[in-house]
C-alpha cells in the first residue's frame, strides 16, 4: 500500500532563508505545489496562515516576522470529490486501533473545533458512521498501512491524522503521542462512546504493563 508523509519543517527565528528547510529537495519544485502552508509561532494556530505561490514570496513573509518561528508544511491534495477535505484521527492503543474522529471542512488544514459541523446535520451523521465503522472507509490495504505507520513509531500509545485522496492513498498528517482526546462533546454526543472505549483501553493497557512489571521485579529477586 502506497501512503504519503506531509512534510514538515521548521524555520527558527532571525533565519529566513528557505532553502535548507528540506535539505536536498529541488528548490524549483517547492512551489504552489509543494510547501504552501506557512503558520507563526504555533504549528497548531491559524495566527499568520499564508498560503505561498513560490519560494520568494514565502521569504518576504518570513521576513517581516523575524521574531517568530515558522513552519512550512507540504501541500498534498487530499480534497474529496464533493470538495471538502476529511482529516480523520484513529488512536493507537496497545495492539488496537481505534477511530477518534471525523473532521470535515472547507480548508486544506481542518479542525475539529474550526468546522461547522456542529451546524451540519450530515457531517455529523457521516463522522457518526466512521466512528461505528471505520472499515466501510479505509480498505485493508489502508489498514496495513496504518500498522506499518505502528510498527515504525514503536509506542504503546499515540494517535494519528490522516486522510484519503482522490487516488486512494492514505495521508499521513500527523502521529504524536499527545494527540487530542477528549470527552468535552457536548455537540457531538455520538462521540461519547467511542471516546469511552478508547479510555478504557487505555487503563487496560496501564493496569496490563503494570502487573508485567511487578512480575518482572518478582522473577528478578533473589531465592531465600
Amino acid at each position: 500500500m502506497e501512503f504519503i508523509v506531509v512534510k514538515s519543517g521548521q524555520i527558527y527565528s532571525g533565519h529566513v532563508g528557505l532553502d535548507t528547510v528540506f535539505e536536498g529537495a529541488d528548490p524549483d519544485a517547492l512551489t504552489i505545489q509543494r510547501f504552501r502552508q506557512l503558520f507563526g509561532r504555533n504549528p497548531h494556530s491559524r495566527t499568520h496562515l499564508r498560503e505561498g505561490e513560490s519560494l520568494d514570496e514565502l521569504a518576504r513573509f518570513v521576513a517581516r516576522r523575524p521574531e517568530d518561528d515558522h513552519y512550512v508544511i507540504e501541500y498534498v491534495d487530499y480534497a474529496s470529490s464533493d470538495g471538502h477535505f476529511r482529516k480523520y484521527r484513529f488512536i493507537f492503543v496497545g495492539e488496537e486501533m481505534l477511530p477518534y474522529h471525523l473532521a470535515i471542512g472547507t480548508d486544506w488544514k481542518v479542525h475539529h473545533v474550526s468546522t461547522d459541523m456542529a451546524n451540519q446535520p450530515w457531517m455529523q451523521q457521516e463522522e457518526a458512521a466512521f466512528l461505528a465503522n471505520p472499515a466501510a472507509i479505509f480498505n485493508a490495504a489502508h489498514y496495513q498501512a496504518l500498522r506499518l505507520v505502528r510498527k515504525r513509531f514503536g509506542l504503546d500509545y499515540f494517535g494519528i491524522d490522516c486522510g484519503l485522496d482522490l487516488d486512494g492513498h492514505l495521508v499521513v498528517f500527523e502521529v504524536n503521542a499527545s494527540i487530542l482526546v477528549h470527552d468535552d462533546n457536548a455537540e457531538f454526543p455520538y462521540k461519547d462512546p467511542f471516546v469511552r472505549v478508547i479510555k478504557n483501553a487505555f487503563d487496560t493497557m496501564l493496569r496490563n504493563l503494570a502487573g508485567r512489571s511487578q512480575l518482572i521485579r518478582l522473577s528478578d529477586r533473589p531465592s531465600p
